[in-house]
């Protein structure tokens, strides 16, 4: 989807971005549970979800879509279809905020670890959410409260610690439970640029 955006500002072709939008509305339709957070994936073969809410997929689809909505005019006619997604995904998320300030490998399980990435990805569209005023200014303190948390997993060197690991879809606990967490995985540094900028701009317009 980011990628579609950004070549509908290219080509000045909106059809594409109309295809983003109907690839956000067309993910949530399948993935988004009604407490807002989206599973992995989706078992077309056996028409249901594959039951595990995974952080940093939760990240992804919430980075996708706040991209997506970044794009559209208020004016277009599924602006509001694409708010309400990002503002349910964004209310899902905060109660299942750790006392760190993280969120957990598997959101909805408590008995997990704290993973740095989808807590970057969450910090990051929090902050632009509040940029927008696409939600109250008083959720800033939750992505403060993230950016707390995620301190805490930079050291000294720069690199970043308690990061998944490249994940496939899984379908048993126990496969997101053991994934590796190498040191300073890649799939962290993105995210936490994302955030760390997109959380001085929101508070400076504060």
């Amino acid at each position: 989807c980011p990628f579609l955006v950004r070549y509908a500002e290219y080509a000045r072709d909106n059809s594409y971005l109309d295809d983003a939008v109907k690839q956000v509305l067309n993910m949530a339709s399948y993935l988004q549970d009604e407490d807002g957070l989206w599973f992995h994936g989706y078992a077309v073969d056996d028409n249901k979800d594959t039951g595990f809410k995974w952080g940093r997929a939760n990240g992804w689809a919430m980075v996708s879509v706040a991209e997506v909505l970044s794009a559209m005019p208020e004016d277009h006619p599924q602006y509001n279809d694409v708010l309400t997604v990002l503002q349910k995904h964004i209310e899902g998320i905060k109660p299942l905020q750790a006392k760190s300030g993280l969120w957990r490998q598997v959101l909805d399980i408590d008995s997990l670890w704290e993973e740095t990435s989808c807590t970057a990805m969450f910090t990051y569209v929090i902050s632009r959410a509040v940029r927008k005023g696409w939600i109250d200014a008083g959720n800033l303190a939750v992505a403060e409260k993230a950016l707390s948390g995620l301190n805490q997993k930079i050291d000294l060197e720069g690199g970043l610690l308690e990061v998944c690991r490249g994940t496939a879809i899984g379908y048993d606990l126990e496969f997101y439970v053991n994934r590796a967490r190498p040191y300073d995985d890649d799939h962290g540094w993105g995210a936490v640029l994302l955030a760390l900028t997109e959380i001085y701009l929101a508070k400076q317009e504060m």
